[in-house]
């Protein structure tokens, strides 16, 4: 987004820009289409594997719905995947084609209709944002937790509905900059800024329940060790020092233990 706002006058009027920049504004978007296709199925991936490492006795109906949703994410990845791959023969006539010495050197190209196949990729990304985020609630509801752990989950979950909410404002942008614009490049801009905010939101959601064992291992246990050493008692030998270090624990151990399941009540101490 620096690169094409700095260099290619994204986010200006497209009549104020010279015709040499058309080419390698096309393509940014082809590359930033194949980089959010990936990013997007790949958080939520990683969302589904880790409601499969819970370690609650779920019915089966729970696990095949988790599996759906991979499925469902991996086909969505691989088929617009191909769809950005073969929307154009040759592949790169999806950017060239604006190049007018390309066109004035006779290559001939046939492109499908991108006004139709990205706002459908779009509307099943925010199809997938919301599956992620809905299917574990109703085990939730049910789980007899305390009122702040269900509330710390609740909160977690609210960030998905953020997600599903960026994505919506993005696929609608993605829509007008494709199909209701005449200045493509003007509307382009503040539909990167939401898919940099559905990205980085999801980001956030995935990586929420892992925060709590962070904080523990890698802040507030160094910081409480050595908090306990300035005031070991100057009296001490070395060996009494050597074994208050030990039970003190000044180390980050973090990621040395091995994979276990998760318990899903201590997502809701994640935030």
């Amino acid at each position: 987004m620096h690169l094409a706002k700095k260099e290619y006058g994204t986010g200006l009027h497209i009549w104020d820009l010279p015709i040499s920049w058309a080419t390698p504004n096309r393509l940014l978007t082809w590359s930033s289409e194949w980089c959010y296709v990936l990013a997007s199925s790949s958080i939520k991936i990683s969302i589904l594997l880790f409601y499969k490492r819970l370690s609650q006795p779920f019915p089966v109906a729970f696990r095949v719905a988790t599996w759906i949703g991979i499925l469902y994410n991996i086909g969505y990845a691989l088929g617009f995947g191909l769809t950005l791959g073969l929307i154009c023969r040759p592949v790169d006539a999806y950017w060239n084609q604006f190049s007018p010495q390309w066109q004035k050197a006779g290559n001939t190209f046939h492109c499908g209709k991108e006004e139709i196949s990205l706002p459908i990729s779009g509307v099943l990304s925010v199809i997938g944002d919301f599956y992620s985020t809905v299917l574990p609630l109703a085990l939730v509801w049910h789980l007899k937790l305390p009122r702040g752990k269900k509330l710390a989950l609740y909160t977690l979950f609210a960030l998905g509905f953020l997600v599903v909410v960026a994505g919506v404002i993005r696929t609608i942008l993605l829509n007008v900059v494709i199909n209701r614009t005449w200045d493509p490049l003007w509307e382009l801009d503040t539909m990167w800024i939401w898919t940099i905010v559905e990205l980085n939101l999801a980001i956030v959601a995935a990586s929420a329940p892992a925060l709590k064992s962070f904080f523990q291992h890698c802040l507030i246990r160094p910081t409480a060790s050595l908090y306990k050493r300035t005031r070991t008692p100057s009296g001490t030998t070395s060996g009494e020092r050597d074994v208050y270090r030990m039970e003190s624990g000044d180390l980050c151990e973090c990621g040395e233990k091995e994979d276990k399941a998760v318990k899903i009540e201590d997502i809701g101490r994640a935030v």
